[in-house]
């Protein structure tokens, strides 16, 4: 089932790959972009894909986000997709598992699988990497312009203040120059603060009112209560347009003509949704 921290994460890397890639890898990479991650023999979909080209040699970063209980079957999937992926583009694959809350650690999540038989031994062993997102210092997360800043409020913060990181983090967002792609890394920093802070820590971030922060709800309650509803439509459209694609023409139009309470039902949707025609149903 997707949660709310899935398509937030998914819009994130979408909106500024090269900077994920460099989180994911560790360096500067000289080009990164997202591709399809539709995995046609199995019909599964993993979380993201970037495909990374880097002195000279071309290889796929392909990262899953990990929030929920289930933290021992997460080494066997990441090698069942791994393959899958090297299979579909044929290129080496380097897979990572973002971990976003202490509660959904466990101590099965190392840094390597190993696959052996009785005489042979090991016969696979599969590296890949696990970050945990609490661990990782807030100054990696802080590039200007960059959605990467977004997932920063769930970094470790070290000495500074709730109102120091968070004032840190909105200045990162405050160098897009896009209204649309700044209101929507505003509702993704809501998303992510109430995921991890209760209310009144959360506002202290954003610095500002929220009437609402649900723990894994993709929720338009900010936006209602201020009465953007021009940007609901447009975090709808763009959060759901990195899922299913571009809509259709009468997607757009129903979605123009919805009302605030019809939007957040819809957003609500994206948790199951698997198309437009399921999302944007009456």
């Amino acid at each position: 089932m997707q949660t709310s921290f899935d398509s937030t994460f998914k819009v994130l890397v979408d909106q500024s790959p090269g900077d994920w890639a460099r989180f994911l890898f560790g360096e500067a990479l000289d080009l990164a972009t997202t591709v399809d991650t539709s995995l046609h023999d199995t019909s599964e979909v993993v979380d993201r894909l970037i495909r990374v080209s880097h002195g000279g040699s071309d290889f796929i970063l392909h990262v899953e986000f990990h929030a929920g209980h289930s933290g021992n079957m997460i080494p066997n999937r990441l090698f069942h997709y791994n393959a899958a992926i090297m299979k579909r583009y044929a290129l080496t694959t380097m897979s990572c598992v973002l971990i976003l809350r202490k509660e959904a650690d466990s101590p099965e999540i190392g840094d390597f699988v190993v696959r052996a038989v009785p005489r042979f031994g090991a016969v696979h062993k599969f590296r890949y990497r696990p970050i945990r997102i609490w661990r990782e210092p807030l100054h990696t997360f802080l590039i200007q312009g960059s959605s990467l800043a977004v997932a920063g409020v769930l970094a470790d913060f070290g000495a500074l203040s709730l109102e120091e990181a968070g004032l840190q983090i909105r200045r990162c967002i405050d160098a897009v120059t896009d209204l649309e792609i700044k209101e929507r890394l505003l509702y993704h920093l809501v998303v992510l603060a109430g995921m991890r802070f209760n209310e009144s820590q959360a506002e202290t971030i954003i610095g500002r009112k929220v009437s609402m922060l649900e723990k894994y709800s993709v929720t338009l309650q900010y936006f209602i209560r201020t009465g953007e509803e021009r940007g609901q439509r447009n975090l709808l459209l763009a959060s759901a347009g990195n899922i299913f694609g571009t809509p259709p023409q009468q997607v757009v139009d129903k979605v123009n003509e919805a009302t605030s309470e019809m939007l957040l039902s819809w957003t609500t949707r994206l948790r199951t949704a698997q198309s437009w025609t399921e999302l944007i149903a009456d």
